[in-house]
């Protein structure tokens, strides 16, 4: 993150005759370096590498956060609220159950693990109204919660018993995560 680092905004030294104080629109371009820069897991055994990127990366829009406050609209500081992965902010920005437990992935828990899904998951969908979820939405909640026997029955209560819950049935037959 030696760019990230380096940029004015941060705090490093800047050229003589320039303000001490950077304008809302230099802090956003921090912002949008910072975007840029988001840590990438590469693979599984990169993970103790990006953990350190992630840790840094988290520092820098925190740094960021505390510095400029003041400068900065409401809705900018939503977006490093959102980037840093504050849960209140995450709830304000999404408006489905599955968009939260997506940026929760994204900005709170890029690491989770897939046997923590459900957690996750349960949670995300106890924050949204249940009577407003259509039949995918269950389709989705029981393929997150590796339920496939509800993921084919709501399948067929969606489609019906044609090629698409035929062809899902055997594959999940075939993985052998079905009987």
């Amino acid at each position: 993150h030696t760019q990230l680092r380096a940029h004015p905004a941060q705090g490093a030294p800047v050229r003589a005759g320039s303000r001490a104080e950077p304008t809302e629109g230099e802090v956003l371009s921090y912002v949008d370096l910072l975007i840029e820069n988001l840590p990438r897991l590469e693979g599984p055994d990169h993970l103790v590498d990006f953990r350190g990127s992630w840790r840094v990366w988290q520092e820098d829009a925190g740094l960021l956060e505390q510095r400029y406050e003041h400068i900065l609209s409401r809705d900018a500081l939503q977006v490093l609220h959102v980037l840093r992965g504050k849960p209140d902010a995450l709830k304000e920005a999404c408006s489905s159950w599955y968009e939260l437990v997506l940026a929760n992935l994204l900005f709170a828990q890029p690491t989770l693990r897939r046997t923590d899904l459900a957690g996750l998951v349960d949670g995300a969908v106890a924050e949204f109204d249940k009577t407003n979820y259509g039949t995918y939405d269950y389709i989705l909640i029981a393929v997150m919660l590796d339920d496939p026997k509800h993921a084919l029955d709501n399948v067929a209560a969606a489609q019906g018993h044609g090629w698409l819950l035929c062809h899902l049935a055997d594959i999940l037959l075939r993985a052998g995560q079905v009987e």
